[in-house]
């Protein structure tokens, strides 16, 4: 109550800049990504690794379409496999678990 709001927006103050700064993307089409992933027209990319907070933006941004998405962590099996050629209307299973 009293004595826990100045305590919490102390330490909202001291991350929040730290977490706005880290958050930002901004990709651009057939441009290598933050986390290291090119996006180039009909072909999937590799999205080993990735996050599911990662993979649902890259998916709405480039990919929009059916997916099934598996577990929770990073993605650990995706398909169709990277380099394979893909089109619309898109349809990927994306298998995730912790390393």
């Amino acid at each position: 109550g009293v004595v826990a709001a100045p305590v919490f927006r102390k330490v909202l103050k001291k991350i929040l800049p730290f977490l706005r700064k880290s958050r930002t993307f901004i990709p651009k089409k057939g441009k290598a990504l933050d986390w290291d992933v090119n996006i180039q027209k009909g072909t999937m990319p590799n999205l080993q690794g990735m996050s599911k907070k990662q993979v649902l933006f890259l998916l709405h941004k480039y990919f929009p379409g059916d997916h099934i998405l598996e577990g929770t962590g990073y993605v650990k099996k995706q398909i169709p496999e990277a380099g394979s050629k893909i089109q619309p209307p898109y349809k990927f299973l994306l298998k995730f678990s912790f390393p």
